[in-house]
């Protein structure tokens, strides 16, 4: 977890959210748990005043939201006495933030294709339309069984569930493959392990029977349990993998003898394996729409820098190494060959018509490679011909940098801009050294310095000459840290997201009554008129205050999730 993951504007924007969406009782349990972190029911119930049966159903809605995590946790190890297990919970903050990013997430799975557009008789979606509504119902409602999504996306699109259910369960298999929609953890998971410095390599393993033996058993025991689940992540029911078989002309499976009896078994699945995936939950996999929408930052960027050519490549290398990438914030994709890259060029070709690959792609990946911005790295030579791998995270430090400079140009001006990226080319210079290599008067040069550092956008750093650290034999010097710049700037987005997302919650709340009466249609016309006149008001300034969130919402997550 990141050190702006604990931050109060985050945490106010977070319960703001829970508490529009479902009221006052799961807005308190998720302020309580935001507060103490993880904790189990009676522990929240002391600390939140809610009444168990309240409790309960507040985490119920919030689980089934996924905006918080429900762990088994055994008791400390002690071989002496028999393990207790109790449920534990703790708020996912990020997976509430990004409810905000609900409208990109849509955009986004409508624009790409993930394959041909249904061919059922007398369709006229596209895919992307389809797909659209699908992760638009797991977004509304969290956690689904398969039935439920279907009979839930049938109703949105006014059609017949019978009609629908093949084409469905054809998108639904493709969104699973692409890694859009994955299986909900179960709610007896162990919880994950505390971060532990380490003091260094452990001398000899620990003695049979101690408490040490039990806790290191514990962890492991934590960590196979962990394994199981991305092993079965996006594993698909049994039926629609034979279904997929079947549709892509796969031989029929070969009956074969059981060891007892005289009957015949084939590979089809059995009533218990049905049953068993019947019960399975779906929800949205928020790292892939993440990794996604990084993705398109960094086309974007290396667009902006080097053209649409560079960036057509960059965008067939990010599509072939989409399926070998684990995190979301990786730092380097897997090394795809020049051959490789030509390969996925056609085929990105193929699925979007408005995709226009560059005739030399060779040429392009060796201009990338040679940039000063280092967006790809040659690695070697391989059957394929040369190897690159894409280095999203220096695009992604790049990208973040033009936020921040934007920042500081508008509140600090030009002269603020220019000290900033003077202490970035030379960091630890005196205030005087400053003055002089950014060519500003000494007192302006003071006054910038300090603006900067009450920001939070420089630092200040003593170098004392003497044991008495007196100010006159003492050197101060100023320096840049990105890392810390960028988490004080969004944290200056939370809050900024959090009055925006406040004054339109406002401006609905102070106009509801209008809204209500103009439901009523015995109103007289003088009325209608002047109620409309406030109501088309009120949708324009909504309309600029959703305006703003969304883009406060790219700028956040630039800084924070990629």
């Amino acid at each position: 977890m990141s050190a702006i993951d604990k931050d109060p504007c985050a945490c106010k924007l977070a319960c703001h959210i829970v508490k529009q969406q479902f009221h006052d009782i799961c807005e308190t349990a998720c302020r309580t748990l935001l507060e103490k972190g993880i904790s189990s029911a009676p522990e929240l119930a002391r600390g939140s005043g809610l009444r168990f049966a309240q409790l309960h159903s507040a985490l119920l809605v919030l689980i089934q939201h996924n905006y918080v995590n429900c762990y088994l946790q055994s008791e400390d190890a002690n071989p002496r006495r028999p393990p207790i297990s109790i449920p534990i919970y703790e708020a996912d903050l990020p997976a509430i933030l990004q409810s905000l990013r609900k409208p990109s997430l849509l955009v986004h799975i409508r624009d790409e294709s993930l394959g041909p557009a249904s061919t059922t008789p007398g369709e006229e979606l596209t895919a992307g339309e389809v797909n659209e509504v699908i992760m638009q119902s797991l977004l509304e409602q969290g956690r689904l069984r398969l039935d439920q999504l279907i009979n839930s996306v049938a109703n949105k699109l006014d059609k017949p569930v019978d009609q629908m259910r093949d084409m469905l369960q054809r998108h639904f298999f493709g969104l699973v493959k692409s890694r859009y929609i994955e299986r909900a953890p179960g709610c007896a998971e162990p919880p994950p392990m505390p971060f532990q410095h380490k003091k260094g390599a452990r001398k000899s393993a620990p003695k049979p029977g101690s408490i040490e033996e039990a806790r290191e058993q514990a962890n492991q025991s934590r960590k196979l349990s962990r394994a199981e689940y991305e092993k079965e992540r996006f594993k698909l029911p049994a039926h629609l993998m034979l279904a997929s078989k079947r549709e892509q002309g796969a031989p029929e499976p070969a009956k074969k003898k059981r060891r007892m009896g005289g009957s015949t078994a084939t590979n089809e699945p059995s009533k218990e394996e049905d049953d068993r995936d019947s019960l399975v939950l779906w929800r949205a996999n928020r790292e892939e729409f993440n990794k996604r929408l990084r993705h398109a930052a960094c086309i974007d960027m290396v667009q902006q820098k080097n053209g649409p050519d560079c960036a057509a490549v960059l965008r067939a290398m990010l599509h072939a190494t989409i399926s070998y990438e684990t995190d979301s914030k990786a730092e380097q994709s897997q090394a795809v060959s020049q051959e490789a890259v030509v390969s996925y060029a056609k085929e990105l070709q193929d699925m979007d018509p408005e995709y226009r690959p560059p005739a030399d792609i060779p040429a392009a990946l060796r201009e990338l490679a040679e940039d000063g911005l280092q967006p790809i790295s040659y690695t070697g030579e391989g059957p394929g011909g040369s190897l690159y791998c894409v280095n999203m995270q220096t695009i992604i430090r790049r990208k973040r940098l033009l936020e921040m400079e934007a920042v500081i140009r508008q509140r600090f001006g030009a002269h603020g801009l220019r000290v900033f990226r003077l202490l970035l080319l030379h960091p630890q210079l005196e205030q005087k050294q400053i003055a002089e290599k950014a060519m500003l008067p000494p007192k302006e040069a003071k006054e910038l310095l300090y603006r900067l550092f009450k920001a939070g956008f420089v630092g200040l750093q003593d170098v004392p000459r003497t044991a008495d650290h007196a100010p006159s034999r003492t050197l101060y010097t100023w320096s840049v840290n990105n890392e810390a710049a960028a988490d004080k700037l969004a944290a200056e987005l939370y809050k900024a997201a959090f009055n925006v997302y406040v004054r339109c919650t406002h401006e609905f709340e102070q106009h509801k009554e209008i809204f209500d009466m103009c439901k009523d249609n015995n109103i007289p016309e003088t009325l209608q008129r002047t109620h409309g006149k406030i109501i088309g008001q009120v949708i324009r300034s909504t309309q600029m205050l959703d305006s703003a969130l969304f883009r406060l919402d790219s700028q956040i997550a630039t800084l924070n999730d990629f």
